[in-house]
């Protein structure tokens, strides 16, 4: 009878659910959410959570992105019936997304019907996750300019929400393995299913941990007004912003500034010509990055964007998810080295600028061709 006893409890300890997905610190640790910030030419980078910031002399290659993705860098015969997974790029290895069918993001999503956790990443860089696999699921390609990467804790149920801005965003879903009980909007996101509701306006998130995200899908357009993310961005938010996107981008435009009758400034979105950490400072040239942060008092937000501020891609699909946060919103003010004013046109790249951009070079010229 004893032994009977210590066999079910064996058993019962065994089979207890997995403590669920989350992201994941560079210790392992569970966290709400997390921002990393790594600058050009080599793959340090800056990590911030809720805890803090800090700067990271370790790679890119470990810490917080290889824990928060382990369960999926493996064979789908290896992942739990209850596990699935989309990534989604309009740059994939070895790949481009059509861009007349697709928008301009990448991201992933993880989520675990079991548990009822998920995770969601939105990102800058081209060609990731290269491979699931630990050892090889960075690009080589992603030390040479500067990325962004912003993670998540979800609820499983907002895992409707994400699919629906999957769905407006025209994401590219170039790897995923969904299984049944997964939410039917991200399912049909995997699908190539697209949707134009609600373009240029809010939808609202809470993650694992309570706090407020935004996310944003933006309509098209020829000018500012109608096609560029992140005047609708401003204008929804009713704040000033500073954006750095990837500055050598063809028809690069110049900041926006909103001027009542009397020629007063009501609004403005300020890009970001140089970007510092603290210890280096760089070109936006150099940065691949595409986020913003808000500049008026009281406002603490902090937006992860797809797009570039171009005339170009003010026609191409794509969208944000904003977080909020005082701490966060003050390191990334602090980001901020050189905002370009008012109706000064940001300087052109020069020749070694955008041979050194490769891969961003080959996305233009596609896009001119597809224009």
């Amino acid at each position: 009878m004893l032994l009977w006893v210590v066999v079910s409890l064996v058993l019962l300890c065994g089979s207890e659910a997995s403590p669920g997905l989350s992201c994941k610190s560079g210790t392992n640790e569970d966290v709400d959410w997390f921002v990393l910030v790594k600058p050009p030419a080599g793959e340090t980078y800056v990590y911030i959570d809720a805890k803090g910031k800090k700067d990271m002399t370790s790679s890119i290659r470990d810490g917080a992105l290889v824990h928060t993705l382990s369960p999926m860098l493996r064979s789908v015969r290896n992942m739990p019936p209850s596990f699935g997974f989309l990534s989604y790029s309009d740059q994939p290895p070895g790949a481009s997304a059509n861009m007349k069918l697709f928008g301009h993001s990448k991201g992933l999503v993880l989520g675990d019907s079991s548990t009822q956790t998920s995770v969601w990443i939105t990102h800058s860089t081209p060609q990731f996750p290269f491979r699931r696999d630990q050892n090889s699921f960075w690009p080589d390609s992603g030390a040479q300019q500067g990325q962004s990467f912003l993670c998540v804790s979800l609820p499983f149920s907002a895992l409707s929400t994400v699919g629906k801005h999957l769905q407006n965003i025209r994401a590219y879903p170039f790897d995923y393995d969904l299984p049944a009980g997964f939410p039917k909007e991200l399912i049909d996101a995997s699908k190539w299913v697209h949707s134009d509701a609600l373009l240029g306006e809010f939808q609202t998130l809470k993650t694992s941990g309570n706090t407020d995200l935004k996310l944003m899908a933006k309509p098209l357009g020829d000018e500012a007004e109608a096609g560029d993310l992140y005047v609708k961005l401003a204008k929804g938010l009713n704040t000033d912003l500073s954006a750095q996107t990837w500055g050598c981008q063809p028809g690069r435009d110049e900041s926006y500034c909103d001027k009542d009758q009397q020629g007063k400034i009501k609004l403005q979105m300020l890009n970001v010509e140089e970007i510092t950490d603290g210890k280096k400072t760089w070109s936006t040239k150099q940065d691949h990055s595409k986020w913003a942060v808000s500049t008026r008092p009281n406002t603490g937000w902090t937006c992860f964007g797809d797009v570039n501020r171009s005339i170009s891609q003010y026609g191409r699909w794509g969208g944000a998810v904003c977080i909020s946060g005082k701490d966060l919103n003050g390191f990334f003010k602090g980001f901020v080295k050189k905002p370009l004013p008012c109706r000064k046109r940001p300087a052109p790249c020069s020749s070694s600028e955008m041979f050194s951009q490769i891969h961003e070079l080959a996305e233009n010229l596609q896009e001119k061709l597809e224009l």
